[in-house]
């Protein structure tokens, strides 16, 4: 008999689970736990696939290929430790990493066979939460873009609001009434909250009093949309709980998306822009901020270098040791940057193992000593596991390029060219970014 494909994911309506989403599988066998965990990932923007014995686990990693499995113990068929077993010594599956998620306690197992985690039931949501991001951060996955929500009853003008933004790359959730906009708000915790300032069912400051009381929402930026000009009372009202004041339809549409834009630097870790693994700016925020940088520096002639930072051979470290220790790895790395940085200068997370730093207002030879040091705090720290490296040491491969002309995007080439030039060159060592000597070399391969 032909076997039924087996099910890619449980089909359910959050509007945040995209198709791109990323496929946790769930292996269990309690149904309340099922039920619990697929309720808590998917309200975290995941989507889910179950097995409820070892053989069907086993199986169903090898069909669907998920991003990271939750993996209980006791199991009928096969228990955990062999299915845990079984997926390491495959080279399917063995990238796959792995959660345990039991009440049998002995990490030190689950780490020798391979896991990414080990938590103890009862289930505790923000650290399983935490653990997914961490794992999706160090896979280099994207932070999801930044979502708007819309308060308001004319579905006229939420059209209008719509056409404005989702073009720009926002998530648009909309609401008709104050008290269905007061839900979504606490379900999904956008980024900005337009509100309508007369709403069919609710005056617009009892909206406003119970999403600012709300612990998990009272940080939200919200904009208030009014057809008339508001009175010195109500603004008097709105002063400390809102964001700003726009008139419906007489908006200069790239003055509020430049501002929701500028929301991103002001909350960023509402909108993103935080690395949850390693505590300093994300890729996002190194876009913005950047461009930002550069305009500042070309408009008042201001030095400004940048930095690349990659961690050499760090994937087969992550390889032979673990995601585990590789995410403790990444944690200190950043953690030395930070300490070592200016003030006025920004550390981010470039990618899976590599980070960036912006560093404004700095002569080139300045930033040359600086990058210097940051090779020699890295190479000369003592991580776990450093006799297995090629050099026996961690030892990261800088680039550095200044700024002379270029626009955001050529700043970030030249860095990344300067950063491939000192990896070629064996690592461990940095790369200033030469025009001339690139033309050179041109020259040379014609």
């Amino acid at each position: 008999a032909v076997q039924p494909a087996p099910q890619e994911a449980i089909s359910l309506n959050f509007p945040w689970v995209k198709e791109t989403a990323p496929l946790i599988l769930i292996i269990e066998d309690d149904i309340q736990t099922i039920e619990l965990l697929t309720l808590l990932l998917t309200q975290a923007g995941y989507k889910v696939a179950h097995a409820r014995d070892g053989e069907e686990a086993i199986e169903k990693t090898r069909n669907l290929k998920p991003f990271a499995i939750t993996l209980d113990i006791l199991l009928p068929k096969k228990d955990g430790w062999e299915v845990l077993q079984e997926l390491k010594s495959d080279p399917l599956t063995s990238d796959i990493p792995v959660i345990i998620h039991s009440i049998v306690d002995n990490k030190e197992l689950a780490f020798a066979l391979g896991a990414a985690d080990y938590l103890l039931k009862p289930l505790h949501k923000e650290e399983l939460i935490s653990k997914l991001e961490e794992i999706s951060t160090a896979k280099g996955r994207k932070i999801l873009p930044l979502s708007i929500l819309i308060i308001e009853a004319e579905e006229e003008l939420t059209n209008y609001l719509k056409d404005i933004f989702e073009p720009q790359g926002f998530y648009i959730y909309t609401g008709t009434t104050g008290k269905r906009g007061i839900e979504l708000a606490t379900a999904i915790r956008p980024a900005v909250i337009l509100l309508d300032f007369t709403l069919p069912d609710m005056l617009s400051y009892d909206v406003i009093k119970e999403i600012k009381e709300n612990p998990s929402t009272r940080d939200i930026p919200i904009f208030i949309l009014t057809e008339r000009d508001l009175s010195v009372d109500d603004r008097l009202n709105l002063v400390g709980k809102i964001e700003r004041i726009v008139k419906k339809y007489s908006f200069d549409t790239k003055e509020l998306i430049s501002h929701i834009k500028e929301l991103e630097i002001l909350y960023p870790k509402r909108a993103g822009l935080i690395d949850e693994l390693t505590g300093v700016f994300s890729h996002r925020y190194f876009q913005i901020r950047l461009a930002q940088e550069v305009e500042r520096a070309t408009r008042y002639k201001l030095p400004l270098n940048l930095l690349l930072i990659d961690l050499d051979y760090f994937d087969q470290y992550v390889k032979k040791h673990g995601v585990y220790y590789g995410n403790l790895t990444l944690k200190k790395v950043a953690d030395l940057i930070r300490k070592n940085i200016r003030g006025s200068d920004v550390v981010v997370r470039y990618g899976g193992d590599s980070f960036a730093i912006i560093l404004p207002n700095t002569i080139v030879s300045a930033a040359l000593s600086m990058a210097n040091r940051f090779n020699a705090i890295i190479k000369n720290y003592p991580f776990m596991f450093l006799d297995s490296q090629v050099q026996g040491h961690i030892t990261a491969s800088i680039g550095l390029t200044f700024l002379d002309g270029q626009t955001t995007e050529e700043l970030i080439l030249c860095a990344e060219k300067a950063l491939a030039k000192a990896f070629q060159k064996g690592g461990d060592r940095v790369e200033v970014y030469s025009k001339e000597h690139e033309e050179k070399e041109k020259i040379l391969q014609q």
